[in-house]
């Protein structure tokens, strides 16, 4: 079993002592480093990254909040929706340090000792960026009003092949079509129009 370094055990206390009590109250579950609860038909996740470039000696990291969609994951990936719903391919997602400051933030600690100001700051932000993030994704409707809409989902999620699974699910079969064979006909040599299409049920599409 390979042995936890002294930075990876810093950021898993905070994990374990500040961060996992306050979203315990929230309803999350913990998965590992992250944090998931359902909500409707969708899934709110809060990911805490660790820096590739961490030592054992230092450690940077960051979070993510993730919104995932079980039929999304399927239809996408072709795979089952995972055991720990942080995992699934996301419908929408962001970082605390956009969303609060307008650019990236990773949080620096040093495992020698163990900074409550950190702790306070961390739950500090997480606690305002999930207020602004999550109330906006309470189930696959509101997915579906905001494209139909035209407002993007903020993340790498194709939104058009979002739009089209989330049109089949509210069985607006026809402009569900309709969408997949625009982008067929934009993107005529990504296979990955005709998978989701032929998963959607939709095989005569593009």
């Amino acid at each position: 079993m390979q042995t936890q370094s002294p930075s990876s055990k810093a950021l898993d206390l905070i994990i374990r002592q500040a961060v996992a009590p306050r979203l315990r109250g929230q309803a999350f579950k913990r998965h590992g480093r992250s944090f998931a609860r359902l909500n409707g038909d969708l899934c709110h996740c809060v990911h805490f990254q660790a820096s590739m470039w961490n030592t054992p000696d230092a450690a940077s990291f960051t979070i993510n909040l993730l919104v995932t969609w079980p039929r999304w994951h399927e239809v996408w990936t072709g795979r089952p929706f995972p055991s720990n719903p942080a995992s699934a391919a996301p419908v929408a997602q962001d970082r605390v340090g956009s969303l609060l400051y307008g650019k990236d933030r990773w949080w620096e600690l040093r495992p020698e000792a163990h900074d409550e100001r950190l702790s306070q700051e961390v739950l500090e932000a997480l606690d305002a960026a999930c207020d602004q993030f999550f109330p906006q994704y309470g189930s696959s409707g509101d997915l579906l009003a905001r494209l139909d809409s035209g407002r993007p989902l903020p993340g790498l999620a194709p939104g058009p092949l979002v739009h089209a699974t989330l049109l089949v699910a509210a069985g607006r079969l026809l402009e569900a079509r309709r969408a997949v064979d625009d982008l067929g006909a934009t993107q005529p040599d990504w296979q990955a129009v005709r998978a989701v299409a032929e998963r959607l049920g939709l095989s005569g599409a593009v």
